[in-house]
C-alpha cells in the first residue's frame, strides 16, 4: 500500500475547527492503490463450504401416509355406526289375526301363533339385534328359541314376560285388566309394567297379573288356557259364572247370568270344537234355565236352579 505512510494524524487546533473535519481533509490527500483478487477469495470460500458440506449427510424418507388413511377408514366405520344407532332404527313387523288364528316363525327361530283378533309387533333385525323384545296385543303361544345370551321379552299394556327359551300361552286382552301366563316349558318371569311385582312361573303352572292386586300363581295350570289352539273346553265341579266366562271368551262372546240363580252351581262337562249355542243349551238342560239372544255376541241367562 502506497501513499501518506506513518504520516501523523494532526491534532485538533485552537481556532475550534472539528476533529473529524480535519481527519478528513487528512485522508483526502491518500494517493494508495488497493486492488482486492476477488476470485483467489471465492475459490477460498469454496473450498472451506465443500469441506463442511462434506461431513452432512441428508436423508430423505418418503412422507409415511398410511395412518392417515387408517384414520379416515375408522373414522367413517364410527359414523356410520352412529349414523346407525341413532338414526337408522329397525324395522317393526307387524302380524295381525283378525278372525282366524295365525301361525308366524321368527327370524331367531320362535314360533308364534296369535289367537283371533290379537296383534304382535316385532323388530326385522330381531335374529341380530342385542335384545330380542316384541309387543303383544291379545292372546298367543310362545315357543321362544332359546338363546342364552338374549332374553326373550313380551311387553304388554300392564305387564312383561321374559324368557331365554321356554314354551307358553300369554293372554293380555285390551277389554280384560288381568294378564295370564300358562308355562308349558321351561320358566317364565312374569312382572308387572311399573316394576312393582315380579315373580317366577315353572311348568305347569299358571300366573295372572292383576294391577293393583299383584301376581298370583296356581299350582296347577288352568284346563282351558289353550282352548283357543285345540277348541277344546273341559269343565270339572266348576262354578257356572266360571264355566261361562271361559266360553264367552272361547268364543268371543257375552254371558250375562243376572237373571238367573245358577252362577254357583257346580258344572261338569266338555265340548270339542261345538257351536257356541250347543254349549249354552248344554248349560240350560242341566238347569232348567232359558238362554235369550240379545246379538250375535251377547246372551242372557234367566231362571234355572241348582237342584234341578
Amino acid at each position: 500500500m502506497e501513499g501518506r505512510k506513518n504520516a501523523p494524524i494532526p491534532k485538533p487546533t485552537q481556532s475550534g475547527t472539528d476533529p473529524l473535519e480535519q481527519i478528513w481533509n487528512w485522508t483526502g490527500d491518500y494517493t494508495g492503490k488497493f486492488n482486492p483478487d476477488t476470485d483467489a477469495a471465492w475459490q477460498r470460500f469454496k473450498a472451506e463450504r465443500d469441506k463442511e458440506n462434506s461431513s452432512l449427510r441428508i436423508v430423505r424418507r418418503p412422507v409415511q401416509r398410511w395412518w392417515s388413511y387408517a384414520a379416515a377408514i375408522l373414522l367413517l366405520i364410527g359414523g356410520a355406526g352412529v349414523w346407525k344407532a341413532y338414526f337408522q332404527k329397525p324395522a317393526i313387523l307387524v302380524v295381525q289375526s283378525t278372525d282366524i288364528q295365525r301361525e308366524i316363525q321368527l327370524a331367531d327361530g320362535t314360533r308364534v301363533v296369535l289367537n283371533s283378533g290379537s296383534e304382535l309387533r316385532y323388530p326385522a333385525n330381531i335374529a341380530t339385534a342385542s335384545g330380542r323384545e316384541v309387543e303383544l296385543t291379545g292372546e298367543a303361544y310362545f315357543d321362544v328359541a332359546h338363546d342364552a345370551g338374549r332374553r326373550f321379552v313380551i311387553h304388554t299394556t300392564a305387564a312383561d314376560v321374559a324368557v331365554l327359551g321356554t314354551a307358553f300361552n300369554l293372554r293380555a286382552v285390551p277389554r280384560e285388566s288381568s294378564v295370564e301366563v300358562e308355562v308349558e316349558r321351561g320358566l317364565v318371569e312374569l312382572r308387572a309394567a311399573d316394576g312393582t311385582y315380579a315373580a317366577r312361573i315353572k311348568p305347569r303352572q299358571r300366573g295372572v297379573y292383576n294391577p293393583g292386586a299383584g301376581i298370583s300363581i296356581q299350582k296347577e295350570p288352568a284346563l282351558n288356557a289353550l282352548s283357543w289352539r285345540t277348541g277344546k273346553l273341559v269343565f270339572v265341579g266348576r262354578p257356572v259364572h266360571e264355566a261361562v266366562k271361559e266360553i264367552g271368551r272361547y268364543y268371543g262372546a257375552t254371558i250375562d247370568l243376572s237373571a238367573s240363580g245358577i252362577g254357583d252351581c257346580l258344572f261338569t262337562s266338555n265340548f270339542d270344537k261345538v257351536p257356541l249355542n250347543r254349549a249354552l243349551d248344554a248349560i240350560s238342560a242341566v238347569y232348567g234355565a232359558k238362554v235369550v239372544k240379545k246379538d250375535a255376541a251377547h246372551f242372557v241367562v234367566k231362571g234355572g236352579n241348582c237342584n234341578r
